[in-house]
C-alpha cells in the first residue's frame, strides 16, 4: 500500500498528537480534591502511566523519580536510594512491589518507595498523577519528567500535548481514519468515517461501505457497524480488513484535533483526523 498525501499528513499530525497518551483525563475531566482530603482523581489507562515521573514536592531531589515500563517493571529513586520491582493496574486499582533497598538519608528526600508500596489506587488530578492509599487519601503526587523516558505511546507524539475525552459534539462530522501498527500509520485512499448527530455512523475504506450506530461515554467510544450492501451495489472489494477498531468499544482521546483510538492495553491502534 502506498502512502497518500492524506497518510503523510496523518503521520505529521500524529507526531504532533501526544500521547502523554495519554494524560487524557487530566485536562478537561480531572476532578478536584475532596474537602475530606481524599482524592477525586480520574482513573488512567495503563498506557498513560508508561514513562518517567518525578515528585511534585517542593525541594524534592532532582534525582528522585518513578519509571513505569510496559513489561510491568518499575524503577525508582527517592533521591539517593534506588530500587526496582513490579506494578499492575486494573481500572483504578494499583499495586506495586518494590523489593529491598538501601535507606540512606539525602537532601530533598521523598519516600517514593513507601508511596508505591502503600498505594492502592492511582489517578489524574489537575494534570498530576495521584497515588492514594487504601482509604483513598492522597500519599504522593507525580508529574511527567522533562528528561529521560516520557509517558507517551512509542512512535506516536512527543509529549507536547494533553489529550482529553472527546464529546459527542466534537465527534460529529467526517473524519479520515488511519490504522496504527507499532510505528507504522496507514490509510487507504478514499477512506472516511462520518459520525452523525442522530447516532448513526457510516464508514468506507475506499471500497467497502459499512453503516451502523455509535455513542460516546467519557472516553468510551462504542460503534457497531456492518457492511452496507445497498450502498455498495455490485462492488467487489479485496479481503484486506482495515479499521477493525471501528466496531466495538475502545478508549478514545482527542488532542490537537485528532482522535486517538486505544486497545484494551492502552496502545494506539487508530487515528481519526477531521476532513475539511
Amino acid at each position: 500500500m502506498t502512502a497518500t498525501p492524506i497518510a503523510r499528513r496523518l503521520l505529521t499530525a500524529a507526531i504532533a498528537v501526544a500521547a502523554a497518551a495519554l494524560l487524557s483525563a487530566c485536562a478537561a475531566t480531572a476532578g478536584s480534591s475532596g474537602s475530606d482530603g481524599q482524592s477525586d482523581s480520574v482513573g488512567p489507562a495503563r498506557a498513560q502511566l508508561l514513562g518517567r515521573w518525578v515528585p511534585t514536592d517542593e525541594g524534592a531531589s532532582p534525582d528522585a523519580f518513578v519509571q513505569f515500563d510496559d513489561d510491568g517493571t518499575v524503577t525508582l529513586s527517592d533521591g539517593c536510594n534506588g530500587g526496582e520491582g513490579t506494578w499492575t493496574l486494573e481500572g483504578t486499582t494499583f499495586t506495586a512491589e518494590t523489593g529491598p533497598h538501601t535507606e540512606m538519608f539525602c537532601d530533598g528526600y521523598v519516600d517514593t518507595h513507601t508511596w508505591l508500596s502503600t498505594a492502592r489506587s492511582i489517578g489524574f488530578e489537575d494534570g498530576e498523577l495521584v497515588l492514594a492509599d487504601a482509604d483513598g487519601a492522597s500519599i504522593g503526587r507525580l508529574t511527567p519528567s522533562t528528561e529521560g523516558a516520557m509517558p507517551i505511546e512509542p512512535g506516536i507524539g512527543d509529549g507536547s500535548a494533553l489529550p482529553v475525552s472527546p464529546t459527542a459534539e466534537e465527534l460529529v462530522g467526517r473524519w479520515t481514519p488511519a490504522d496504527v501498527d507499532l510505528d507504522a500509520i496507514s490509510v487507504a485512499e478514499g477512506s472516511s468515517v462520518e459520525f452523525r448527530a442522530d447516532g448513526t455512523v457510516s464508514a468506507t475504506d475506499g471500497c467497502l461501505v459499512q453503516s451502523g450506530t455509535w455513542s460516546i461515554d467519557g472516553q468510551q467510544l462504542t460503534s457497531v457497524v456492518a457492511p452496507d450492501t445497498a450502498a455498495m451495489g455490485d462492488r467487489v472489494c479485496d479481503a484486506v480488513q482495515r479499521y477493525s477498531w471501528l466496531s466495538g468499544t475502545h478508549a478514545a482521546v482527542l488532542s490537537n484535533g485528532t482522535v486517538q483510538i486505544w486497545d484494551e492495553l492502552g496502545a494506539v491502534i487508530g487515528l481519526l483526523t477531521p476532513q475539511p
